[in-house]
């Protein structure tokens, strides 16, 4: 520091900066996690939307008595096949986005942490 951190008032300035940065760090490690978590089950939420798009694909296109559709009626059903088949496209390249934005932050987040946990373990034990 530029400045003798021992004395009054500057001991208390250091001292209340940094538990505010710790505090400002530890909120960003959190929003990181939180953001990835979420941007990780939406994706996952996309793929059971699709997921419930395909089961009720022609279930309101046919009566019941007959199991065959109108030439119309497979027109719609294709393109919403086809609807299905671009959303899921679409899912897959926000995971992909997702995995090469995030793995590499993340793996190296888990190892620091896990450094110092074992750090921590290691001063503790001796």
């Amino acid at each position: 520091y530029p400045y003798d951190t021992t004395k009054s008032p500057a001991y208390e300035l250091t001292f209340g900066l940094q538990v505010y940065i710790v505090c400002v760090t530890a909120f960003l490690n959190v929003s990181k996690d939180t953001m990835v978590t979420t941007m990780i089950a939406q994706c996952h939420c996309r793929l059971k939307l699709i997921g419930l798009s395909l089961k009720s694909l022609c279930q309101d296109l046919h009566d019941d008595k007959s199991m065959s559709l109108s030439p119309n009626q497979e027109k719609i059903a294709r393109a919403r096949l086809r609807d299905c088949a671009i959303q899921h496209q679409t899912v897959l390249e926000a995971a992909v986005l997702l995995q090469n934005c995030f793995s590499a932050p993340t793996f190296a987040q888990f190892n620091v942490s896990l450094l110092i946990i074992c750090v921590t373990a290691f001063q503790l034990v001796s």
